[in-house]
C-alpha cells in the first residue's frame, strides 16, 4: 500500500483525556515471579518450592500502564454507532494489511498512557508490600464451564490496573480531500461510547463492572505541513 496524498495535507491533532472505571487487565504475554503470592499453606510446605507467578499488564517504555492502540481501536470499532464503511475509512480495513490491500486509516490513534502516580494514579499491592504502579495483583480461580464450580488447583494471578487511573491518548486525523464537517460528525460518533453510559468497554472481558474508559476532555488543533520545511504549522484551535 502506498501513502495517500492526504498524509501530507492538513490534519487535526487530537488529545484525549480519559479515566478508568473498574479494573482492567490487558496482558503483555510476560509473567513475573513473586514469592509474596504464596499462601500460608504453601509457605509451610517444604515441597512447595515453585515461586508463584503473575501475568503482567502492558506498559509503556516509561513504565506507566498502557492501553494499546489496537485495543482502543477494537473497542471503538465494536461499540461506535457508525457503518462498517465509515469505520473502515477512519480506522482502516480489518485483515487487509497483510494482503497488501485495503484502505489506510485516516485516523492514526496512539496507545493510551497512564498518568504518573504523582498525578493521582492508583498504587496497590500484591499481598504484603509488593507495590505495583497503577495497579495490584489479583488472585483468581478458573471456573469449570460445565459445572460452574471452581476447578481444583487452578489458581492464577493477574496484574490489574486499578480504577481511577487517568490516561492520555493522542491521534491524528488527516483532512485533505474530505469534507471536514462530515469528518467531525464521524469523529463525534466514533468517540460517543467514551462519553456515554456505561463508558467504552475495554479489554477481553466486557463485564459491566470492569474495563470502562470514560472521556474527561478532548483537545483538537488543526495543523498543516509547511512545504519548504515540512514542519507542522498550527492553524486554528478547535476545542479548548
Amino acid at each position: 500500500m502506498t501513502a495517500p496524498n492526504w498524509m501530507f495535507g492538513p490534519r487535526w491533532e487530537i488529545t484525549l483525556k480519559m479515566h478508568l472505571d473498574g479494573c482492567l487487565h490487558i496482558g503483555s504475554g510476560v509473567s513475573q515471579e513473586d514469592p509474596q503470592l504464596r499462601d500460608e499453606k504453601a509457605k509451610r510446605d517444604e515441597k512447595a518450592k515453585k515461586v508463584p507467578e503473575f501475568a503482567e499488564v502492558q506498559r509503556h517504555k516509561n513504565g506507566q500502564a498502557l492501553i494499546p492502540a489496537t485495543s482502543l481501536k477494537g473497542a471503538l470499532r465494536s461499540q461506535a454507532p457508525l457503518r462498517t464503511s465509515e469505520l473502515d475509512a477512519l480506522l482502516g480495513e480489518q485483515g487487509e494489511a497483510e494482503a497488501g490491500k485495503g484502505k489506510i486509516a485516516r485516523l492514526w490513534l496512539e496507545g493510551a498512557i497512564a498518568a504518573p502516580l504523582a498525578d493521582g494514579g492508583f498504587q496497590g499491592m500484591t499481598k504484603n508490600n509488593g507495590l505495583r504502579d497503577q495497579g495490584f495483583v489479583k488472585t483468581g480461580v478458573r471456573i469449570d464451564r460445565q459445572s460452574g464450580a471452581a476447578e481444583d488447583k487452578y489458581l492464577y494471578n493477574r496484574e490489574m490496573i486499578g480504577p481511577g487511573n487517568s490516561f492520555t491518548a493522542r491521534a491524528t486525523l488527516f483532512l485533505d480531500g474530505a469534507d471536514e464537517t462530515v469528518l467531525e460528525d464521524q469523529l463525534a460518533h466514533l468517540l460517543a461510547p467514551l462519553a456515554s453510559e456505561p463508558g467504552l468497554m475495554i479489554g477481553g472481558q466486557h463485564r459491566p463492572a470492569a474495563g470502562r474508559l470514560r472521556l474527561d476532555g478532548i483537545n483538537i488543533t488543526r495543523k498543516a505541513i509547511d512545504p519548504p520545511t515540512l514542519h507542522q504549522m498550527e492553524q486554528a484551535a478547535r476545542l479548548p
